[in-house]
């Protein structure tokens, strides 16, 4: 299964049988203490399935296979089918139609294993299948929380008689799976759900914090608003037109902050535009502004150094003894160039965004984390926040006693969510790391034992 980048509609009136490609995403909400609702969208294409006769209708079926697996006990808790079908008296009527489906599931927090298969119920040889990982993870109680985000193409308020499946918290959400908008689709919609809001008793609003970077991370849009505290949990629904963007892989985050305490949670959602006839002017001021190795052409061989001394951390232990043995500019520099090459061609972000986004990256972490004792690219935060951007989420620890100062930094995206914790452990200002759940980075579950005064 895959999500297209484009939607091409197609002008034919046959039903041509290709393989079928079908679109999925998931959310996950809070259900209650030790349980969490999983959302499952997906997403046929009618002119993918095979039309059969019933009725004197053309009726096309898709049918959608999911197994949940529990780690640990490798237990399958589920096994089930749905079916999602459409009929037309005529066949164009059919064409160039979406299936889009919402299946809602309760599981106990915990991780699992996933398979999706999905079927051509008129045509059961062709199939399309994923399978992944899936963590539900408990909310925490003490802190601002928001739920992943969800894609539609429409939401609006549920009639009172309605009956769709399509219905949560009194609104109509109609889901869009394939995360694609544009000229077809000009208003991104998107359902999210704040937890925690009334944690902190002397604060009666909260800041809203809507933003659309695209692929070089450039701020396209930017918007907020206020919420009042006096609700624990609720719904946040946004609308935002996307039809001047230009094509492209954008993200959008959605930040609940309480500008009071500076505290802040964030979650981020990837999408796609395809807006063929707007010009992407960032893409032609690259094409004019030359290619990789202009910029390495100038430096002298001191630069050089500290250049590739900046891309240390994207660089393997074959790539280091490679830099040692070169002992030319003009070596050093088509080396470099072509290092950056390969990274920005493996990201598959367009031309220089990926280099672009971590020497922005570098620069940040020299402004935050600098201390008197080394650059903030240096120092163990700088090197993560590098390596990964910006967290998700970061609970600071100032002042807990008997205890040092110390911080927990969330990467919700990362493998399911992953942890770094940090401490102040010789009072200097400089936070080590001391613990992380990501693999490859250093692990410590007894952590808490450096942090300990007493």
């Amino acid at each position: 299964m895959k999500k297209l980048l484009f939607i091409l509609l197609l002008a034919s009136l046959s039903f041509a049988q290709r393989k079928l490609n079908v679109d999925l995403d998931f959310s996950r909400f809070l259900y209650d203490d030790t349980t969490g609702l999983w959302e499952l969208y997906y997403g046929f294409r009618t002119d993918e399935l095979k039309p059969l006769t019933a009725d004197n209708k053309f009726v096309v079926k898709g049918i959608i296979q999911i197994s949940i697996i529990e780690k640990g006990s490798n237990v399958e808790i589920l096994n089930k089918s749905w079916q999602v079908s459409d009929e037309s008296d005529s066949l164009s009527r059919l064409k160039n139609k979406q299936l889009n489906g919402t299946i809602s599931i309760r599981l106990n927090n915990n991780n699992f294993k996933v398979i999706v298969k999905a079927f051509d119920a008129n045509n059961p040889s062709s199939v399309d299948s994923a399978n992944f990982d899936l963590a539900i993870l408990p909310i925490p109680t003490d802190r601002l929380s928001i739920s992943d985000i969800q894609l539609a193409s429409i939401i609006k308020n549920a009639d009172n008689k309605s009956d769709s499946y399509f219905v949560k918290n009194n609104y109509e959400i109609i889901p869009n799976p394939s995360g694609v908008y544009g000229e077809n689709l000009p208003v991104l919609y998107s359902y999210s759900e704040f937890y925690n809001l009334d944690i902190n008793n002397s604060t009666k609003y909260l800041q809203v914090n809507y933003k659309i970077l695209n692929s070089l991370n450039v701020n396209m849009f930017n918007r907020n608003k206020y919420i009042p505290t006096k609700n624990k949990s609720i719904v946040d629904i946004a609308t935002i037109n996307v039809v001047k963007y230009p094509t492209g892989v954008y993200t959008l985050i959605v930040e609940l902050k309480d500008t009071s305490s500076a505290l802040s949670v964030s979650q981020v959602k990837k999408f796609y535009l395809f807006n063929p006839g707007i010009v992407d002017t960032a893409s032609q001021l690259a094409l004019i502004t030359g290619n990789m190795s202009s910029e390495f052409s100038v430096m002298e061989e001191d630069e050089l150094n500290r250049y590739f001394d900046y891309s240390k951390y994207l660089a393997t232990q074959e790539d280091i003894n490679t830099w040692k043995k070169i002992h030319t500019e003009e070596g050093k520099k088509e080396y470099l160039n072509n290092f950056w090459l390969s990274k920005n061609k493996n990201s598959g972000i367009d031309d220089k965004g990926f280099q672009m986004e971590y020497f922005r990256r570098l620069e940040i972490a020299n402004e935050r984390y600098t201390t008197m004792q080394r650059q903030g690219w240096k120092s163990d935060k700088g090197r993560i926040y590098m390596i990964y951007g910006e967290p998700s989420e970061i609970q600071r620890y100032p002042n807990e006693p008997d205890m040092k100062p110390y911080e927990i930094w969330n990467y919700n995206m990362i493998d399911n969510g992953v942890i770094f914790v940090f401490a102040n452990l010789e009072g200097y200002g400089e936070y080590s790391l001391i613990h992380s759940t990501k693999r490859g980075e250093l692990s410590d579950e007894k952590w808490q034992r450096f942090i300990q005064t007493k």
